[in-house]
Formats: structure tokens, C-alpha cells, sequence
């Protein structure tokens, strides 16, 4: 979570990027579905993505990257990228844990025009 304190005729910058990975075992999947919120308000800057085990290969991790340009009127914003389960067979384990590899990141850029 960031908050940004936006000038009048500015637009706003937001990336985030992370992983998580499908605890199961054997053939079985997780999905994610990653978002970027304003205000407690999700933006269209959304994506669904999914870890696949394989009968030999296990606690797969995938990685998420979301971006883009959200117009905010001038004042301030509380920015959020938020995780949730989607509807996987196994729920995965989420970033923001020890795990580097899967620990996840929020960018925020104010360019004022």
C-alpha cells in the first residue's frame, strides 16, 4: 500500500510484480487474480494468473506483472495491489511471505503534465 498526494493536470504511474506458488503435489493447479485498487476501488489493471504442478515437478512459482496509467483528480490517493485465491485446486502460497522469490513489489510514479 502507498499513499500519493496527486498535483492538479498529473496522471499516475502504478506497476507491481511478484510470485506465488501452487503448494499442492501431483497434477494440480492454483490461480491468482491480482489487481491494482484506488481508494479501495479496483481499476481495470487486473490479471488472473496460474501455477501448474506436473506429476514429476512440484510448488511451482509463477509471477505476476501488472501496469499501467490511472487519471486521479488532484489530492490524496491510497494505492493497493491485492491478491486473492481464484478458483485453482489448490490455493497457492501468496507473495509477501520470507520467500524472495515470490515477494511482491508496488511502484508508484506521479507525472505531472
Amino acid at each position: 500500500t502507498q499513499s500519493v498526494t496527486v498535483p492538479a493536470g498529473a496522471v499516475v504511474y502504478v506497476s507491481s510484480n511478484g510470485g506465488f506458488q501452487c503448494n499442492g503435489t501431483g497434477n494440480t493447479n492454483a490461480n491468482g487474480d491480482f489487481a491494482i485498487y484506488v481508494n479501495n476501488t479496483a481499476t481495470t489493471i487486473q490479471r488472473r494468473v496460474i501455477a501448474a504442478n506436473t506429476a514429476g515437478v512440484g510448488n511451482m512459482i509463477s509471477q505476476w506483472a501488472l501496469s499501467g496509467v490511472v487519471a486521479l483528480t488532484e489530492g490524496t490517493h491510497t494505492i493497493q495491489v491485492r491478491a486473492k485465491l481464484g478458483d485453482g485446486a489448490t490455493a497457492p502460497g501468496l507473495a509477501g511471505g520470507t520467500n524472495d522469490l515470490v515477494k511482491g513489489t508496488l511502484s508508484v510514479i506521479v507525472i505531472k503534465q
